[in-house]
């Protein structure tokens, strides 16, 4: 996922700030049942320390009055990192009916704005706000313009008080599960009016003080979008440092249409097979993996299942083209690598409103540092 190999640019730029922690008097914990949150609550928060990062992505389908068929990204990423604080970067790509345009600009702070009622991030030629309930995302770019309404379908989800805290830190996490979406779009250098489209949409916001080799040794996400049947599934595990106990945390969610069906915590993945990179540092990714998860809100419900790994598509160190200094530095701090792959999951889930999952998805491991 593009949003997630900028993430792995972040980690490498927190570390050329020779940033510290501080030890944790707690380890920090997630908190189910979730809950719901509003477009104006991702407003963004400005921090003042060299690790602060805010992202926001968004994906999307998009089929237009006569069957064409196209994608969208798009994603907005403030940092401190390096000279200056508060740095937009803002990228994305449309492809429609054969034809692909894509963008991205970098702005100082002073060339872009928000504000939370109503939400609004003014960006370049992109802009995020909220109208009428629903979250718009509008471009004007030399060849493009689009004006899109994002409404939730399956609700807009966070761990109860947003994600976790780390210390005196809190980092925010946010999911758009599976939205719809409906608006107009113009290609400028074609004749006639804007086309209007449909689609589907599903995104992340994310907000912390800290680079992410500060607060875990690795992490790893599952993402499954399955458009046919309007569900998905969302898994996310992490090891926090020693600064914060060592402890591994994990949450998952399951939505249909728009219920949330599950979700659970707090529960172990028993894996039976992994790779071990002997290249570097031994780094662990679990290719086959089971689960065994209880519904926050109904003990009884279980979700039990396999997960295992079909394809690796990337292996990657995100230092490894940077100049020799440069990975001098960062290593003393962080030892990122990224994997990815596809994997097919088989679930069952027990008691009310119980039933069978499968599919397949998209799983991504980091690691920042050796245990």
């Amino acid at each position: 996922m593009r949003c997630l190999s900028a993430l792995i640019a972040v980690i490498a730029l927190t570390a050329l700030s020779l940033s510290s922690v501080q030890v944790a008097s707690a380890s920090p914990s997630f908190e189910l049942p979730g809950e719901r949150f509003s477009w104006s609550q991702m407003a963004p928060k400005r921090g003042s320390k060299e690790g602060y990062g805010e992202k926001y992505t968004f994906d999307a389908t998009l089929k237009g009055p006569n069957g064409e068929a196209g994608s969208l990204y798009l994603s907005l990423m403030i940092a401190n990192l390096g000279p200056g604080d508060h740095k937009m970067t803002s990228r994305g790509s449309v492809t429609y009916n054969g034809v692909k345009v894509k963008w991205s600009q970098k702005l100082k702070a002073k060339r872009w704005k928000s504000k939370a009622q109503p939400l609004s991030i003014q960006a370049g030629q992109v802009t995020l706000s909220e109208e009428s309930g629903a979250l718009i995302l509008s471009l004007n770019h030399p060849k493009l313009a689009f004006k899109l309404a994002v409404s939730e379908l399956a609700q807009n989800w966070q761990p109860k008080g947003g994600g976790l805290k780390f210390g005196a830190h809190h980092t925010l996490l946010q999911t758009i599960p599976l939205a719809t979406l409906q608006g107009t779009l113009k290609f400028t250098d074609q004749q006639g009016e804007p086309v209007n489209v449909t689609g589907k949409a599903w995104g992340s916001h994310s907000r912390s003080q800290l680079g992410p080799h500060e607060q875990n040794l690795w992490s790893s996400k599952i993402r499954a979008i399955d458009l046919k049947q309007d569900r998905t599934l969302y898994l996310r595990t992490l090891k926090t440092t020693p600064d914060f106990g060592a402890k591994q945390l994990s949450y998952i969610i399951l939505t249909q249409g728009d219920r949330l069906v599950f979700q659970g915590t707090s529960f172990d993945l028993n894996v039976s097979e992994s790779f071990v990179d002997k290249k570097m540092h031994d780094y662990k990714v679990p290719l086959q993996f089971t689960i065994d998860a209880s519904d926050a809100q109904q003990p009884s419900r279980r979700l039990k299942g396999q997960f295992k790994v079909s394809k690796r598509t990337r292996r990657r160190n995100p230092i490894a083209k940077r100049s020799w200094a440069e990975r001098m530095i960062i290593e003393r701090f962080a030892k990122p690598m990224e994997y990815r792959y596809t994997l097919r999951y088989d679930l069952s889930l027990s008691g009310s409103s119980k039933g069978t999952y499968q599919g397949e998805a998209t799983y991504e491991v980091y690691h920042f540092n050796q245990e």
